[in-house]
């Protein structure tokens, strides 16, 4: 596993919106503006993120089915 991934799975399972905010852009990345967006974008990082434990991984499955989402990034 590459320390990205590491960092990434640590601040993402924080679930703290402003932690999550801040790596995004010391990484660059686009965040949407839309908070269920926004949630839907976490929750699929940690389902496909693969040092998440099954667990973890269930957790935003639930969470992305019950908002209509599907686990798959794209």
């Amino acid at each position: 596993m590459n320390s990205y991934q590491d960092e990434l799975k640590k601040v993402l399972l924080t679930y703290d919106m402003d932690k999550i905010k801040e790596f995004m852009h010391k990484h660059n990345k686009n965040m949407p503006r839309n908070n269920l967006a926004f949630w839907a974008g976490v929750h699929k990082g940690i389902c496909n993120l693969p040092n998440c434990t099954n667990e973890e991984k269930e957790f935003s499955r639930n969470w992305l089915k019950k908002h209509g989402f599907k686990e798959e990034i794209f």
